[in-house]
């Protein structure tokens, strides 16, 4: 445990000294202004609009789902500036020098990679704490608006993010490149993941049929993490306060624990 510790704190040390990190926060602050002035100019309008829209039959729920579709809005951008965030710790882990000063340390191999990844998990929370903590405060501040369901964003985002982190953390054992693990896993976020989601809906077998590239298809849907269903998921939750099936969620789970297990298992067998 002692060398878990260390390592995560080792983590935590090196991101305060990255000044892409300094500047990834900066750049959070300068969009919060930037929203704050955007909201600010119609605050008014936005305050009476939604009295008048809560006053409504069904005001709740058309309240609720505009701020559903802003969550849904806020989650992706920040899901992949969490993925470039961290994306180069894993890498830079395993550089000539870094690498052999870590092994010469009474430290096992798991801790050292299991407190990495914890590092980065933690540099994440505090970024989508920041990032959608603070939305919901300038759009309430604005507005006068609170739905509190919008908090949901922070733990969505995160329990995704940590799927992303393990194939990044596979990645870099192959790599060893910050551009190459941010790289693949931005395109499975915004490409490969929903072209696998959409071919396992109703009209994307039709069209595929009875293909061989259907069967590929499949196998990769359930191999590889559902991210693209946890915006969905976060959309109804926000929207209803409650998340409905859990399915997607549990398969994210198991097959992030693969990657995590498969990530640990080849860096304590690498040879350095």
């Amino acid at each position: 445990m002692s060398g878990f510790l260390t390592i995560w704190l080792h983590t935590l040390s090196e991101a305060r000294h990255r000044k892409l990190l300094v500047a990834s926060f900066a750049l959070i602050g300068l969009q919060l202004i930037l929203i704050a002035a955007l909201v600010g100019s119609a605050s008014g309008m936005i305050t009476v609009a939604g009295a008048l829209v809560h006053g409504m039959p069904g005001g709740t729920d058309a309240l609720g789902a505009i701020f559903a579709g802003l969550a849904v809005t806020f989650y992706y951008p920040g899901l992949l500036l969490m993925v470039w965030l961290t994306a180069g710790f894993f890498p830079r882990m395993q550089e000539r020098g870094s690498i052999d000063l870590l092994l010469s340390k009474p430290i096992g191999r798991l801790a050292l990679f299991a407190g990495r990844f914890a590092g980065c998990a933690t540099i994440a929370l505090a970024a989508s704490t920041l990032y959608f903590g603070g939305n919901y405060l300038v759009l309430g501040w604005k507005t006068g608006i609170w739905i509190p369901a919008f908090l949901l964003t922070i733990p969505a985002t995160l329990f995704a993010y940590t799927a992303f982190l393990t194939m990044m953390a596979l990645i870099s054992q192959a790599g060893r490149s910050t551009a190459l693990s941010a790289a693949l896993v931005t395109g499975y976020a915004v490409f490969i993941g929903p072209l696998l989601y959409a071919a396992e809906t109703e009209l994307g077998r039709t069209l595929m049929g009875d293909s061989a590239w259907a069967g590929l298809f499949a196998v990769l849907y359930n191999v590889l993490p559902r991210t693209t269903e946890t915006g969905s998921l976060l959309f109804e939750a926000v929207r209803h306060g409650r998340i409905g099936d859990t399915t997607a969620l549990l398969q994210v789970a198991l097959s992030s624990l693969a990657w995590f297990a498969v990530g640990a298992f080849w860096f304590h067998r690498k040879d350095y």
